[in-house]
């Protein structure tokens, strides 16, 4: 799930989510994420949501009214024509992004001033909008929310998402089990010599 999002035009992605779509002879809203594979280059379907996401309203200010344009195909309304949407609109979700944020600095993949200039100046936000407050008020809680994520943050050891140290761990565990298998089994060897 995106915690930053923006707007922008990727021709081979959308040749590639529509041809999945039109395979599975699919009708109506999705959201077909792709991610690009840095040892190939190549794009690698990751998720497939039949169904209106949290940033959908990325798309509305980009020019694309998703769910108006759903709602006017269910009701057999005409479309407006719709030709293009603008690039570099740009949709943030706070608390998904501090705990992101937190990971990258933890690894030293980020900074807190490259942080605050990634998401300042964004044009969508999750759960907010400054003439209705209550969506983003709930969604943290009344701020509860918001502090739990912190003391978690600050709490934790490992990050779990570190894919560096899931390979590593991987690799240990495998190790690990390997070794025990060897000893169970030469235990088992010579438990047999004795009976024998």
């Amino acid at each position: 799930m995106a915690s930053l999002a923006a707007s922008c035009h990727q021709p081979e992605v959308a040749e590639l989510g529509m041809k999945f779509m039109k395979g599975l002879g699919y009708q109506g809203i999705a959201s077909v994420g792709f991610k690009k594979d840095e040892r190939d280059g190549r794009w690698k379907l990751i998720e497939l949501n039949a169904r209106t996401w949290m940033a959908h309203e990325l798309s509305d200010r980009a020019g694309i009214p998703l769910v108006y344009l759903e709602y006017l195909d269910l009701a057999g309304l005409p479309k407006p024509d719709l030709k293009d949407f603008r690039d570099g609109v740009r949709w943030w979700d706070g608390m998904s992004d501090l705990d992101s944020f937190w990971r990258l600095r933890r690894r030293g993949d980020m900074t807190t001033v490259q942080w605050l200039r990634s998401w300042f100046g964004s044009d969508v936000f999750s759960h907010y909008a400054p003439d209705d407050p209550w969506p983003v008020l709930r969604r943290y809680g009344y701020g509860v929310n918001l502090a739990k994520l912190i003391v978690d943050l600050l709490r934790m050891r490992v990050d779990e998402d570190d894919v560096r140290y899931l390979s590593g761990a991987a690799v240990a565990g495998r190790n690990r089990r390997a070794a025990l298998k060897a000893e169970d089994d030469e235990k088992r060897k010579s438990a047999e010599l004795k009976t024998s």
